[in-house]
């Protein structure tokens, strides 16, 4: 029962959190990344080179809100060399990372 706060990584990551938030900035990705949150919000922020070579599979039964330029990069993916899965039962929020680990 606590906060899961990843700066910025580009190492393959299996989180699994109950109640508390989840917030990830990921500036590369290698492989897969899995995220499960069992009652905590999830704030997941990619960087372009992250969205352009993944696949993203989200999975909640709350409000989704991936913002369109990340759904516009991974969509335009038809090569994808990886993948990040989130399975919540909470909020789920994709957006855009600066190269440093912070949104914008």
């Amino acid at each position: 029962d606590g906060s899961v706060t990843i700066g910025s990584s580009q190492d393959n990551l299996d989180v699994k959190c109950r109640g508390g938030n989840i917030t990830i900035t990921l500036s590369d990705i290698r492989d897969v990344v899995l995220i499960e949150s069992f009652g905590g919000p999830v704030k997941l922020y990619l960087s372009d080179e992250v969205c352009r070579k993944c696949m993203l599979s989200v999975n909640c039964t709350e409000k989704v809100d991936v913002i369109d330029e990340v759904k516009q990069l991974v969509n335009r993916n038809d090569n994808a060399t990886s993948a990040i899965y989130v399975t919540a039962y909470a909020p789920v929020f994709v957006g855009k990372a600066k190269e440093w680990g912070q949104s914008i």
